[in-house]
């Protein structure tokens, strides 16, 4: 979400295929929300100083939890 609400597609697509592939080979893939990098965007509001940082990260968990989540454990 490089502009903090739209969707990258072709991000999501991507790391689909990963997945598959990964539970092809017998490995239980795993999602990761948060690596220390911000989209420009965000950083530009604040980053995570920013009290509508909580509200664009809901929207992204939300993003990956119906993208990935019927093929990743939810722990």
């Amino acid at each position: 979400m490089p502009n903090g609400s739209a969707v990258n597609q072709n991000a999501i697509d991507h790391y689909h295929k990963i997945i598959d592939e990964c539970i092809a080979k017998g490995i239980e893939p795993v999602v990761t929300m948060f690596h220390l990098d911000l989209p420009q965007y965000l950083q530009d509001l604040g980053g995570a100083t920013n009290s509508i940082f909580v509200d664009y990260f809901a929207a992204y968990a939300d993003v990956l939890f119906n993208a990935y989540g019927d093929k990743v454990m939810k722990h």
